[in-house]
């Protein structure tokens, strides 16, 4: 299956209209407080409704794209960028819980999209990315090692969990454009299946009756041309004899009528 992913933005060549990327913004929201995951995402409490989420996500720092599964009017996921330092940047993950099946697939494309991209000098737009999630978000910690994520190192301390009002350790991991590239066929884009070549005909065997009685026609045919041959040999030789040809008028003659 195959993914359309679109950058939601109001700045730039493709920039949408202001409204039009706030709405769909809203629609982000709402997909992520009816399945229970905004406090999960926006772990430290600074997130809290849609007008707060659009404006962190349209925000100039930060590139927000969602994406959607061929065929589906509902996207699957999105995911946003932020604090780029030189040619490292931070990457957020965040798929509704129906589209889960879509997760590992999306997350590849958006990933193999990033760091293979070039600018108009030819060159890499990024060099790493790099998640930091709380170290009790298991889930999510295991999602990044599937996706090929590598642990750096946990920062003792520094996630506030707003909901338990407390801290805990941040898990520090990354994945770097030549370890995509190393990857290989596992952030390929999926292949269309191979229609397989229709196997050749079998040959056609004959029984052994089919075979003699095949024999049998082949004979009888012979003794029928051989019969003919002698006819026409005779009928000639009548022919010459009366001086006549062989004309459909010799027919009487030949037949004995």
């Amino acid at each position: 299956m195959s993914y359309a992913i679109h950058r939601i933005a109001t700045d730039g060549r493709d920039g949408l209209d202001p409204a039009l990327a706030r709405e769909i913004c809203g629609q982000l929201w709402d997909r992520l407080e009816d399945d229970g995951l905004a406090a999960r995402v926006f772990y430290e409490g600074d997130v809290a409704d849609a007008a707060t989420f659009a404006r962190r996500m349209l925000a100039p720092e930060a590139a927000l794209y969602a994406g959607w599964p061929e065929g589906s009017s509902r996207p699957a996921g999105f995911a946003w960028l932020t604090d780029q330092t030189g040619r490292a940047v931070r990457i957020h993950f965040c798929f509704f819980r129906a589209m889960r099946r879509h997760a590992l697939p999306l997350a590849r494309a958006f990933l193999r999209f990033l760091l293979t991209a070039r600018d108009e000098q030819d060159r890499p737009y990024f060099e790493t990315v790099y998640g930091l999630l709380p170290e009790s978000n298991l889930a999510a910690i295991r999602f990044g090692r599937t996706l090929g994520f590598r642990a750096v190192g946990v920062l003792p301390g520094a996630a506030y969990i707003a909901a338990e009002d407390r801290l805990e350790g941040l898990f520090l991991c990354r994945l770097t454009r030549k370890e995509v590239s190393d990857m290989g066929s596992f952030f390929a884009p999926p292949k269309a299946p191979s229609v397989p070549a229709p196997p050749p005909p079998e040959p056609v065997v004959l029984s052994e009756d089919l075979e003699s009685e095949t024999q049998a026609q082949k004979e009888a045919r012979a003794r029928q041309k051989a019969a003919a041959r002698l006819a026409r040999g005779r009928s000639g030789t009548q022919l010459a004899s009366l001086g006549m040809s062989g004309a459909p008028t010799a027919k009487k003659t030949l037949l004995g009528e």
